[in-house]
């Protein structure tokens, strides 16, 4: 297991574009370029929905590794218990990840939120 990346961060709007940016730079391995950008926008709407349950800064981290044939995502943030991926409207379902191929996982362990997004190559 190699870790690629791992990145502190508070979310604003620059650094919700330079993650993105960064996950759409590794997924390239894995994922085809159109399969890519619906991450990427996934990506982008799940760290707006964290910023906007918190109305304040959350300090993140972002963990991005390969684990053999598979890109892993991990981020990670201190806050009460939110699971973003629960709250599905117009612009966010979480059929926007079946339809790329991604089961995000969401778990809350010693007062951190975990989600996890496991890539499997094309």
């Amino acid at each position: 297991m190699a870790v690629v990346i791992d990145k502190k961060f508070t979310l604003s709007k620059i650094e919700i574009d330079n993650v993105s940016q960064v996950i759409t730079d590794f997924t390239k391995d894995f994922l085809n370029e159109k399969k890519s950008l619906k991450l990427r926008l996934i990506i982008e709407e799940l760290l707006i929905k964290i910023s906007k349950e918190f109305q304040n800064e959350v300090h993140c981290e972002l963990s991005i590794e390969k684990r053999f044939t598979n890109g892993v995502i991990t981020l990670i943030y201190d806050q009460k218990p939110y699971n973003p991926l629960l709250e599905e409207d117009e612009e966010f379902s979480t059929q926007l990840f079946e339809k790329i191929g991604l089961n995000p996982i969401y778990e809350n362990k010693e007062n951190k939120n975990i989600i996890t997004f496991i890539i499997e190559k094309n």
